[in-house]
């Protein structure tokens, strides 16, 4: 079977979508491959149902298996129509380096995991209804809480200036921060991940976080962040705390998300 002709379905069937937050144990080393998808003009909720039938279905057998941590489908929300790079983030976690994907390998889970549709029947699909646009595999740095379905998220993507100041931002400045904040209800869930593949200097992006809220209000609704670098850092000023942050990483692009679907 070609490639190009299985690459859409192997991964958005059994890999990736947004940078959504890990259930995982701290000390575990947490996994996600994303795949950005643009589904055709009028073919949203047909792509969402076909999600639904086989892929979460598949996705919760995997998660039975112990092979998978979580699956969650996100609908882009802002900026969304022709002009998003995004219409669907696809996303699996796993708890160690993600596993090669093979037309035969998820064929034969979508049989065990009680699919009724054949493996060839979804791909034909699939293809019908959308295209993958890019893939990539990010490693989990820090996080905090977990978004659900229903909730918004924020995928922050980031330019790296210092990897050894961005590693103590997100785990020594913002963890706490952000603990803090989904302790208060302010955040549903936050998460911070590292590129890993692919790579290079050419990449538009090495780093993304993602800031999960309840509700959609709860985005316009949020009490200042410098309360909750006061209560985690009392000997830091906010001042610092902003210059830490400059000093380490640029943000790049910020992109809003709904979860619409999710297996964990």
């Amino acid at each position: 079977m070609n490639l190009r002709n299985w690459l859409f379905p192997s991964l958005a069937a059994f890999a990736a979508s947004v940078l959504v937050m890990p259930v995982c144990a701290q000390t575990t080393s947490a996994f996600l491959r994303t795949t950005c998808v643009k589904v055709n003009p009028g073919a949203a909720a047909e792509f969402e149902k076909l999600q639904a039938d086989a892929i979460q279905k598949l996705a919760q057998y995997r998660i039975k298996q112990g092979a998978m941590l979580r699956y969650a489908l996100s609908r882009a929300a802002l900026p969304a129509g022709e002009q998003a790079e995004c219409d669907y983030l696809v996303s699996f976690t796993y708890a160690g380096f993600p596993p090669e994907l093979t037309p035969e390998s998820t064929a034969k889970n979508m049989k065990a995991a009680g699919v009724t549709m054949p493996y060839e029947a979804y791909t034909a699909k699939a293809r019908s209804l959308a295209k993958t646009v890019t893939t990539r595999i990010v490693r989990v740095t820090a996080s905090a809480g977990g978004a659900r379905v229903g909730h918004y998220i924020h995928v922050n993507r980031m330019k790296i200036k210092n990897a050894q100041g961005w590693m103590k931002l997100e785990t020594e400045l913002w963890k706490p921060v952000q603990e803090a904040r989904v302790a208060d209800g302010q955040l549903s869930g936050w998460v911070s991940y590292t590129l890993v593949l692919p790579s290079g200097s050419s990449q538009p992006f090495q780093a993304v976080t993602v800031d999960g809220f309840p509700s959609w209000d709860a985005q316009g609704t949020q009490k200042p962040l410098s309360a909750y670098v006061k209560k985690a850092h009392p000997n830091m000023t906010m001042q610092q705390f902003n210059e830490a942050g400059s000093t380490a990483r640029d943000l790049l692009t910020r992109e809003v998300y709904k979860i619409v679907l999710e297996a964990r």
